[in-house]
């Protein structure tokens, strides 16, 4: 029966593991309190920049403008 060689450390343990969660796990969306749009959860708003009532993320003025 194989062993593991040497102890794999915690920190290469949870990478590996949040690569695992990244694949298997889709996003939670919720919609933006601010704005109503589509967000994913624990991220600033796409839409707007805001994030639990402040402003994060100012929005990019297009380059047409």
């Amino acid at each position: 029966m194989p062993n593991p060689k040497r102890r794999m450390s915690n920190s290469r343990t949870d990478k590996r593991r949040a690569q695992f969660n990244a694949r298997t796990k889709p996003a939670t969306m919720i919609t933006c309190p601010n704005c109503g749009a589509i967000t994913i959860m624990h991220r600033a708003c796409y839409n707007c920049g805001y994030y639990r009532g402040r402003i994060i993320a100012k929005k990019k003025e297009s380059a047409a403008e």
